[in-house]
């Protein structure tokens, strides 16, 4: 399960803002700025947190595993486009 500071990584990786995120991912913004903010494993509901790393991977979003030793973390596998 990914966390909320993979996923606030991942979206500013992207450049995106809070609400754009919940747009494309159809979750409401102010879930998502609460996901952000926890610490470890967000407490939402696990379709709603499905539906956020389905939409950051299909961005090319990698999300690293914390058990290799290094901790929870995000890659970009592709750069995001200007705009």
């Amino acid at each position: 399960m990914i966390t909320g500071s993979q996923v606030r990584m991942a979206r500013v990786g992207l450049g995106w803002k809070v609400v754009t995120l919940a747009e494309r991912a159809d979750v409401p913004w102010a879930r998502l700025q609460h996901i952000e903010r926890e610490d470890g494993v967000p407490s939402a509901r696990p379709e709603i947190m499905e539906k956020i790393q389905a939409t950051l991977e299909a961005e090319g979003v990698m999300f690293l595993d914390p058990a290799d030793g290094m901790g929870p973390g995000v890659r970009l596998a592709k750069m995001p486009e200007a705009g």
